[in-house]
């Protein structure tokens, strides 16, 4: 074969190996693609390898789908490779009682709907990058808005304790309105809240505040314990006066009612003179008064009454 036939071969293999990549468009797992034909949508791809008309007539525009992606808020993801750090503008956010905090958050999402992920917002980025990248562009700035919208009815103290659960869950909430607003084909898995801290400046004052505070309620936890215990206490004698009393009320009234009884039979045995009680307290009573004197008595009869003779 001559050498001017073998770069005829050559080149015609060239051609059409250009050709063929030119004609073909492979689709990586977990991605799907769309087909542009003059710049409109015509069809989707799946994964693998597919045919299509040599550019210009159609290129594939690809979008990773079913799988989650992140998207930073209040700072980026090459610039914290880097180890640069965010500008005041993308990390600080301004809370309801007029403080400054910066926030760091990561949204994760997934795309479900290719199409509208890749044409449902019209407009480029603040780049002017792809109709991609005008997703991505407006994904983070709904979640800046849901950030700054949350942060601003909060205050400071709320932000960094209960806030912590609070602005997340509402942030994946309003972002996925949003996001369904403007039909942008993403499901809203999380929002994860990597950071969240007041300025270098006032940190070492916040820091400050923030212990003064804490020891202003551990005394007041303190107080309330000793309180509670001293409650508790308190209860307990009480209780144990009242069963005093009551056992005290008891035990007296039993004993009143035993000298009631008694006096009662004491009462009814007096109504008869000449009963052998009457008669014994009569001669108690003369005893008493004499002190000492014997006494002696005579039993009496219906006819004479008995008689009593003093001894000594």
């Amino acid at each position: 074969m001559t050498l001017d036939r073998r770069i005829a071969l050559g080149a015609g293999l060239t051609a059409l190996a250009v050709l063929g990549w030119l004609c073909t468009a492979t689709v990586e797992n977990g991605s799907r693609g769309v087909v542009e034909r003059f710049g409109a949508a015509s069809r989707e791809l799946s994964p693998g390898i597919h045919l299509r008309l040599p550019w210009p007539v159609e290129i594939v525009r690809k979008a990773e789908v079913d799988r989650s992606l992140q998207m930073p808020i209040g700072y980026r993801l090459v610039d914290e490779l880097m180890s640069i750090e965010p500008t005041p503008r993308e990390k600080q956010w301004l809370t309801a009682d007029t403080n400054i905090v910066e926030l760091k958050a990561t949204v994760l999402y997934r795309v479900f709907d290719v199409r509208a992920w890749l044409y449902g917002v019209s407009g480029v980025g603040a780049s002017g990058s792809s109709e991609r990248e005008s997703s991505r562009f407006a994904l983070r700035r709904l979640g800046e808005a849901a950030l700054t919208d949350i942060v601003a009815g909060l205050t400071i103290d709320q932000v960094l304790t209960a806030g912590l659960a609070v602005v997340p869950s509402e942030a994946r909430e309003r972002i996925q309105r949003d996001a369904d607003r403007l039909g942008l084909g993403v499901m809203i898995d999380e929002v994860q809240l990597l950071e969240s801290k007041p300025p270098v400046g006032v940190r070492r004052a916040f820091t400050d505040v923030q212990d003064a505070l804490a020891d202003k309620e551990r005394s007041i936890s303190q107080a309330q314990f000793a309180a509670n215990r001293l409650e508790v206490a308190t209860r307990t004698r009480v209780g144990q006066m009242l069963q005093e009393a009551r056992s005290s009320a008891e035990a007296e009234t039993a004993e009143a009612r035993g000298r009631a009884s008694a006096f009662e039979d004491l009462a009814s045995a007096l109504g008869d003179a000449d009963s052998d009680a009457a008669r014994k307290l009569y001669l108690d009573a003369i005893q008493r008064v004499l002190d000492g004197a014997e006494l002696r008595t005579v039993s009496g009869s219906p006819e004479e009454p008995a008689r009593v003779f003093l001894d000594g």
